[in-house]
């Protein structure tokens, strides 16, 4: 959300403000995961560790393409590439905060994933109340 405001701007830089940010999401996560280690005994197992990897990959996925919106700023992929990190980035942490509150196992990605698909199906069903044939 924030790269998306700051896109608004009218001086704003995009590539600059996912690096801060994925530098920012990288380092509170690993100090998440240091702080996990000595709750758990010093008892090296991954399971708790499996929901900080997603966060990880995203940030640095976006911290790879904050890099290269910097270097090559009138790339329009790597812009489509950080609207879809976004998006993957809001979604991720709608479907977290569900979770948080208590909704069990919503599975909200997998909700909209299936209206979306619902739609595309309708969209080309040939359905005359929807106008396409």
């Amino acid at each position: 959300m924030v790269i998306a405001l700051a896109g608004l701007m009218p001086d704003g830089d995009i590539g600059s403000t996912a690096v801060a940010l994925a530098f920012v999401g990288l380092f509170s996560t690993a100090g998440l995961a240091l702080l996990l280690y000595p709750i758990r005994q010093g008892k090296l197992r991954l399971t708790p560790f499996i929901p900080l990897a997603i966060p990880l990959i995203l940030y640095a996925l976006q911290l790879a393409n904050g890099i290269a919106i910097e270097m090559s700023p009138r790339d329009v992929g790597n812009m489509d590439n950080q609207a879809v990190l976004s998006i993957v980035f809001f979604a991720f942490a709608t479907a977290r905060a569900w979770r948080l509150v208590g909704i069990p196992e919503s599975d909200l990605l997998h909700a909209m994933a299936r209206a979306l698909w619902q739609a595309a199906r309708s969209g080309t069903s040939g359905d005359p109340q929807d106008g396409s044939g």
